[in-house]
């Protein structure tokens, strides 16, 4: 089934509801410079300050590629 990509507009041919594959490419980048600088974010400070849908990100996050890293606390030594 052909769709249009709601960033670009382009046509793809796949299952995912949103993106075409360019577009969700440069989705997950944006996702993992994010995470990389803003350890321990939740999902609704990353959709808010990318810009980035909530159903992208989740599909995002749920394919396993990309994964939110936990805060760095201060180490403890015994």
């Amino acid at each position: 089934m052909l769709k249009h990509c709601r960033k670009c507009g382009g046509l793809f041919s796949s299952s995912d509801p949103h993106l075409c594959p360019l577009c969700l490419e440069e989705a997950q980048h944006t996702v993992k410079q994010y995470l990389e600088v803003h350890r321990g974010a939740n999902v609704l400070s990353l959709v808010r300050d990318t810009g980035l849908s909530l159903a992208v990100v989740n599909r995002i996050l749920a394919n396993g590629s990309i994964y939110a890293m936990p805060k760095q606390g201060p180490s403890h030594k015994d």
